[in-house]
């Protein structure tokens, strides 16, 4: 990580970086927001910088501060959590990423793990397109439903020859609680580990493509404010979840630019 995170680096480590012909910058977007009895607030955040580092390697590219507070009202009623305004939410990536232009970056990559960060990323960007043009390019990635699919999970079962739970990508279940497992296992509490738990209402109303119902009041849903079963999560999981991902968004991404 010392390599590729800005925050980690000093000035002379980024002008090199730069003068050796890098000019890419990743975004880590997640969230500081409940997740469960068991999982740290900042699960999101974790999952965000690891997966932005990963795809660094893979891109040439720096990542830039990851940012751990997001668009989480829905989440409001669980102590600890907490949200930006849309306004400052905007104010505060267009910053950092004006801030990256002075230095020379010209393409810049959102790498979004909350998936209540979603319309306000899209927002943003397409703000700061419209101001600078074709100075700069901006590409938006929504990790939710790739990391979701049933290709990423079919190719984690593969790996460690075992099935996992259903959904694998559940707020907080399986896939999550892996991921965090293999950054810093001691942020889980084993001992509220969740049972299985689907919030079926909730997810029709709230996950409708074609008519999407505004949900805040969580806790009427999910006592616990997670779903899904992670029982069986592992570091080792953790590790091959990244790895299949971020090895997919380093493709799309690299493909994705403007010619």
């Amino acid at each position: 990580m010392r390599d590729h995170y800005i925050p980690y680096m000093s000035w002379k480590d980024v002008e090199g970086k730069l003068q050796a012909g890098v000019d890419t910058a990743i975004l880590p977007m997640g969230a500081t927001e409940q997740h469960g009895l068991h999982g740290p607030l900042g699960t999101d955040s974790i999952i965000a910088l690891e997966m932005s580092v990963r795809i660094a390697r893979l891109i040439n590219a720096l990542v830039a501060p990851t940012l751990t507070v997001g668009y989480s009202p829905q989440h409001m009623t669980f102590p600890g959590s907490m949200t930006l305004s849309i306004d400052t939410f905007r104010r505060v990536v267009s910053e950092m990423v004006e801030s990256l232009t002075q230095h020379g970056f010209k393409k810049f990559a959102f790498v979004n793990a909350h998936g209540g960060n979603r319309t306000v990323t899209d927002v943003t960007a397409r703000d700061l397109k419209h101001k600078h043009g074709e100075s700069i390019q901006l590409m938006v990635v929504n990790m939710l439903r790739i990391q979701t699919s049933d290709e990423v999970k079919e190719e984690v079962e593969k790996e460690l020859g075992q099935k996992l739970s259903d959904p694998w990508g559940a707020h907080a279940g399986e896939q999550e609680s892996s991921a965090v497992m293999f950054f810093k296992p001691e942020l889980l509490n084993f001992d509220r580990m969740s049972e299985p738990m689907i919030p079926g209402e909730y997810l029709a109303l709230s996950r409708d493509p074609d008519v999407n119902t505004i949900v805040f009041n969580l806790p009427r849903y999910t006592e616990t404010g997670t779903w899904g079963d992670s029982r069986n999560a592992s570091a080792e999981q953790g590790d091959v979840f990244y790895r299949v991902l971020s090895e997919k968004l380093a493709d799309k991404i690299q493909t994705h630019w403007e010619s």
